[in-house]
């Protein structure tokens, strides 16, 4: 009975906060964030996959060449478990290393 009490109460409670922050909380804009999501343009698959990539190689050029190359190595191996698609992308990665 205790448990089932607590458990009623704290459901409750989280009931009346979202109610609170929803209605009087400044940091909930509601709609205004689906109006900022609406000019973002979708990226697709394969320009999420080139930046990400971009980033890493960018990442890699800020450490040390031994943990570069560690994870240069890592990098390759992922490549080449993935479908052939998503290797073609990077081929040019696979050959610079």
């Amino acid at each position: 009975m205790l448990i089932a009490h607590t458990t009623i109460v704290f459901s409750r409670y989280i009931l009346l906060e979202w109610e609170r922050r929803h209605n009087q909380d400044s940091r909930s804009f509601g709609g205004l964030f689906f109006l900022f999501c609406e000019e973002i343009q979708d990226l697709d698959y394969e320009t999420a996959l080139r930046q990400l990539m971009y980033f890493c190689m960018m990442l890699l050029n800020c450490v040390p060449t031994e943990l570069a190359t560690a994870v240069s190595r890592q990098v390759m191996y992922w490549i080449a478990s993935q479908p052939l698609y998503i290797q073609r992308l990077f081929s040019n990665f696979c050959t610079e290393s």
